[in-house]
């Protein structure tokens, strides 16, 4: 439910994975317009390596060019 995702992004809002991992959710489910926020969000906030950062980045543009 979304009050459910709500809450898990309330125990570490500051955490990049949170949102990588929301990102994944919806684009699991097919909402490729959350699933982008989310990870957009998740670039703005730090990622200690840099391999974990590209991986976002690729998510995002696979998505934008499907």
């Amino acid at each position: 439910s979304a009050q459910k995702l709500d809450d898990f992004i309330q125990l570490n809002p500051n955490f990049y994975y949170v949102y990588t991992m929301l990102g994944d959710y919806h684009h699991h489910f097919a909402d490729k317009e959350k699933a982008l926020w989310n990870w957009e969000k998740a670039l703005t906030l730090e990622i200690p390596r840099k391999n974990e950062r590209d991986a976002i980045e690729n998510k995002i543009n696979s998505v934008r060019n499907d």
